[in-house]
């Protein structure tokens, strides 16, 4: 019996309270009462009026937005203090998170989220430096979790309000309150939404069309300067070589050359190719959700089924998933509740296989493949890439992009079952007892497939070649490749508190003290076929020599454990008097087996206390009509961070090595053990101040923060008489601090129009307090500077050669020689810096902040009868951003397209580009020391940093325009129907800025792999009976 026949099972229950007499309804209804708004925080329900921590909650319905898949998308721009920049535009791909900057240097920097109390594993996004790995499909929990379930969200920022979920909330928490059923009959919910997913505008990418890449090859084609590098690639020099017309071309010039090689080549600038319509779609996409709600005065139940089908603009990449959630909560008695919520997912990714270098991902492939490239004959034949990334030598590798998108699979199928079980006894009139255990039961399967015929396997076949006697040996047979991996989790969660609450007098008081203990376990076998027959499902085993044994293209199977135990001991205690003064304080214990090499360390104590003044409850202020609302607030906590990648204890990895001629099983050392290892912690100040003016029609939040970070981990060099190279370490301090401030205005209230607009904007300075010098080996270590702190190579422009040249420490303008100290001591072309490493550092210099200097949203809500419109918009104010080099001046490869700013590189009578000179080893021989160190011997890559690749962004993007109409219930009064409502949204349309050319999107600036940002039209359809 499968998962989902079980969730079915309880479908029938969802019924049991319309089939109950409904003689059991109170005669007698209860006095009404006012009804206070109420926050979660932790794990209470604390009066809004006595809060005392630093906490932003969402309500749905004014964050919702229709067919999305996720729904941290929705929360971009709506709370402040939370930054939200999508790395890439996949669907199912989740965005990073930030609340309150960044609080680690190498572990866990999201938000931990939290669904109904129970904690989720598993959404670490990809950063801005994800670069190829974007492309890789991952299972995210919070991707399963289907929006229309969802109630509420709280964001919890300060230490007084995530001190009690422990360590793992130092990045602050997420809450999510999904939706339960309510007393009354049954209400049944059904909303169905159509998405398209608009193509990406290719003209942003400023590609190089078929005239001026036949123009830029026939330049490179004049200069036999150039000829030591692919001298032989793109289209133009394969011409000219067939036709033995290079050197014609090179003493006459184009008319110089035969009549064959101009029509051949004239006819390459007849063909334009749209790569981006064979690449990229527009795509009709679908979201449906039906939803049943209902219960009785002792018992009420939630039940809900949704499908999402997303198919990526990227042709070939697709997004399913099925929900399944049920909740019912019963009353047992006066003493006893209990609760029982399943919520199951079913999800399917689907892509294509690209080479492990990313050159052929569809975003980096759109922007290097030649516009006069055809990818099929005129009998349909595939016509292969000659220019696609190759291995160097003479072997060519075929490549086709249709051809590999149609003959290779890269499927993940997830599957998850989370449950949880409440429990709330109350001992007695004032005690109440709570237990919650919680259960995740994850299935994974990744499968990816080639066919015999496609560039995949064809250049992995190649790698495995060997020579010996003359004759080329395969490792890898011929024949298809299969690999799959089986990944099983399994978490739970088991949560057990006491809590006192007692109102006496001007006097309440609140006392909570419990226990946590979680264990999360995951296992995965991988498994490899070459050889594979699709038929017969069988391969052929590899013969693989020694010296490749671990090679890990070669290994057959393989299979890892992971077990990981946490165990917490939590108290908070508040109290309020007079609804003025309220003072809270939390402690937690936290420990786990990450550490424990010194028994001590595995154990982390978290603290916070806060205080609150209700200035409103003042007698000065209590009848003031104007003032509505009036609160300070203040807290100060300690919390703690996990760094999952390291360990405390030896870590080492099973490897080969030749010991005296013989081939010996090795253990390789990963780095060494450190008993000492402990927690990063990371502690909070906080004030803040709730205003609002004539009741609530204006109001605002202003918050002062400031976070301290010690024991950071990170990795130190030993050295070498210890027998290791590296060791994990508590060894940083990181600093961050600054304000949020958020405001909400009913503009205009009247019967049929009403206006209200919500405004939110932050801004976090971080700073890297405390690190050892050498964190890294050539950039500086960052020490006194913003953590995302952005380093590069000041450069002066171009000299007289058209060759960089840079400012020195003491401003002034020098050669690239002198800057880099270069010398050539043997006279053999052998270059060398006179730098040490750390006066390499020093070279350079910071240039600003990948984190904007402010950042936030503005949302606009509009009603005029039963119209309604609303308008969201996020912004990101002075960011600096990292794009790659237009080219490569000491190699570039004609044989790839690339942007059309490479026209106007430097030339002898082009010299006022700010573009460097494309030159070779025998372009200027008096400066052959140049050519040889950006080409060869610059480890550090400095070209790549310099400061004319880094640009300072500043935009804003239009998230949402929604407009809906809600039909009159005097219309649907005869149907059966309670409510209709139709709505036309467009999601991420238009985007306001400068300083992104040559991207999609500023969110994605300097990664050329990440899928563009999907921008969408949304037509949809809310039906309630």
């Amino acid at each position: 019996m499968n998962k989902t026949t079980i969730l079915l099972g309880f479908l029938p229950a969802v019924f049991f309270a319309q089939t109950t007499e409904q003689a059991k309804k109170d005669s007698a209804r209860p006095k009404e009462t006012a009804i206070k708004e109420l926050i979660l925080t932790g794990f209470q329900k604390i009066e809004k009026s006595k809060l005392t921590s630093s906490v932003g909650v969402v309500k749905m319905k004014d964050i919702e937005q229709k067919a999305t898949a996720s729904v941290d998308q929705m929360l971009q721009g709506k709370v402040a203090g939370v930054m939200i920049n999508p790395s890439s535009g996949a669907p199912g791909q989740i965005s990073p998170i930030r609340i309150r900057g960044t609080a680690s240097l190498s572990g866990a920097v999201d938000p931990l989220w939290v669904i109904d109390g129970m904690p989720m594993e598993g959404n670490q996004a990809p950063g801005f430096d994800a670069g190829r790995d974007i492309n890789e499909l991952k299972n995210y929990s919070i991707a399963g979790i289907n929006p229309e379930d969802i109630q509420d969200i709280t964001l919890l920022k300060d230490a007084s309000a995530t001190a009690i979920y422990g360590a793992r909330a130092a990045n602050g928490v997420i809450l999510i309150t999904t939706k339960t059923g309510k007393k009354g009959q049954m209400n049944v919910n059904f909303s169905s939404n159509t998405f398209i997913n608009l193509r990406p505008d290719f003209s942003k990418l400023n590609l190089m069309d078929s005239n001026q890449k036949v123009d830029f090859e026939l330049l490179m084609a004049s200069r036999s300067d150039l000829d030591s590098y692919r001298k032989d690639n793109g289209a133009v020099a394969r011409i000219l070589m067939a036709n033995n017309d290079w050197d014609n071309y090179r003493s006459g010039g184009f008319s110089a050359i035969s009549n064959l090689s101009q029509s051949q080549i004239n006819a390459l600038r007849k063909t334009n190719t749209h790569w981006g319509k064979l690449l990229y779609r527009t795509a009709i996409n679908h979201q449906q959700s039906v939803s049943l709600s209902g219960g009785l005065e002792n018992y009420n139940y939630y039940a809900s089924l949704g499908y999402y089908n997303e198919q990526s603009t990227v042709i070939g990449s697709d997004f399913e998933r099925f929900n399944l959630s049920l909740k019912n909560n019963y009353k047992v008695n006066d003493k006893i509740r209990l609760g029982l919520s399943l919520f199951g997912t079913s999800s399917k990714q689907s892509s294509f296989l690209s080479d492990s270098g990313g050159n052929t991902t569809p975003t980096f492939y759109s922007r290097t493949v030649n516009p006069y490239l055809k990818p099929r004959d005129e009998q349909g034949n595939y016509i292969y890439d000659q220019d696609v990334n190759y291995i160097e030598g003479d072997t060519r590798i075929p490549y086709n992009y249709i051809e590999e998108r149609n003959n290779t699979q890269y499927t993940l199928k997830s599957k998850t079952l989370r449950a949880i079980v409440d429990l709330n006894y109350k001992i007695v009139k004032h005690l109440e007892f709570r237990s919650q255990l919680g259960l995740v039961f994850e299935d994974q399967k990744t499968e990816r497939y080639a066919a015999a015929n496609t560039y995949f396997l064809r250049k992995r076949r190649e790698l495995s070649s060997t020579l010996s006697g003359g004759t080329k040996n395969y490792i890898i047979p011929e024949g298809d490749y299969y690999n799959v991996i089986n990944g099983a989790g399994f978490d739970y969660n088991f949560k057990n508190l006491l809590e006192f609450n007692k109102k006496f007098g001007s006097h309440d008081l609140n006392l909570l003290a419990g226990s946590e203990i979680r264990k999360t376990k995951y296992e995965t076998v991988f498994s490899q076929m070459y050889g594979y027959n699709p038929r017969t499902r069988t391969s052929i085993p590899l013969n693989i020599p020694n010296n490749e044994y671990t090679n890990a293209n070669y290994i057959p199977t393989r299979d890892t454990f992971t077990e990981n135990a946490y165990a917490s001991f939590f108290a908070t205690a508040s109290y309020t008097f007079r609804n003025k003064y309220t003072f809270f304080g939390s402690v937690r214990y936290d420990g786990t087996n990450l550490f424990g090499a010194e028994t001590k360390k595995r154990w982390n104590p978290i603290w916070a206390a806060s205080v609150a003044w209700n200035l409103k409850n003042e007698t000065f202020f209590k009848d003031n009509e104007t003032i509505s609302m009036f609160k300070l607030r203040g807290s100060y906590g300690l919390q703690g961070n996990i760094d999952r990648n390291t360990s405390a204890h030896f870590v080492g990895v099973y490897n080969t090595a030749r010991i005296l001629n013989s081939t010996e099983s090795v253990i390789r050392a990963d780095g060494a053990p450190n008993p000492l290892l402990r927690w990063e912690k990371t502690s909070t100040l906080d004030a803040g101040l709730d205003f609002g003016l004539w009741k609530n029609r204006i109001s605002f939040t202003f918050d002062l923060y400031k976070r301290k970070g010690t024991d950071i981990i990170g990795t130190k060099n030993l050295p070498l008489e210890t027998g290791f190279s590296l060791s994990n370490v508590n060894w940083a301090e990181i600093s961050n601090k600054g304000f949020e401030f958020s405001l909400s205005t009913v503009n205009i209230h009247k019967d049929k129009f009403k206006w209200t607009t919500t405004f939110n904007i932050a801004a976090n300075r971080s700073n890297i307090d405390e690190i050892h010098s050498e964190r890294f080996k050539f950039l500086p270590s960052g020490k006194g500077y913003p953590i995302n702190a952005v380093f590069g190579i000041r450069s002066a422009g171009l000299d007289s050669n058209g060759l960089p040249q840079f400012y020195n420490a003491n401003g002034d303008i020098v050669s690239a020689e002198d800057f880099y100290k270069l010398s050539d001591p043997y006279g053999i072309g052998l270059i060398f810096t006179g730098h040490s490493d750390e006066q390499f550092r020093n070279l350079f210099t910071y240039i600003g902040d990948r984190d904007p200097k402010y950042y936030g949203g503005i949302t606009n809500a509009f009603t005029i009868g039963n119209w309604d419109l609303n308008i969201s918009a996020s912004f990101n104010i002075k960011q600096w951003m990292v794009g790659n080099p237009l080219y490569d001046f000491t190699a570039v490869d004609r044989g790839l397209n690339g942007s059309a700013d490479i026209l106007n590189a430097w030339l002898p009578n082009n010299t006022g580009s700010h573009l460097p000179r494309i030159i070779g080893q025998d372009t200027e021989p008096s400066r052959a020391m140049v050519y040889t160190w950006f080409s060869n011997t610059d480890a550090s890559k400095s070209y790549n940093y310099f400061d004319s690749w880094m640009k300072e962004v500043s935009y804003i993007r239009i998230n949402s325009i929604k407009l809906g109409y809600t039909l009159p219930s005097t219309l649907l009064n005869a149907t059966g129907i309670t409510s209709l409502r139709f709505s036309v949204e467009g999601r991420n349309l238009f985007v306001f800025g400068t300083g992104h050319k040559g991207y999609f999107d500023p969110e994605t600036f300097g990664n050329i792999y990440a899928q563009p940002i999907q921008k969408a039209v949304v037509f949809g359809l809310n039906v309630g009976f």
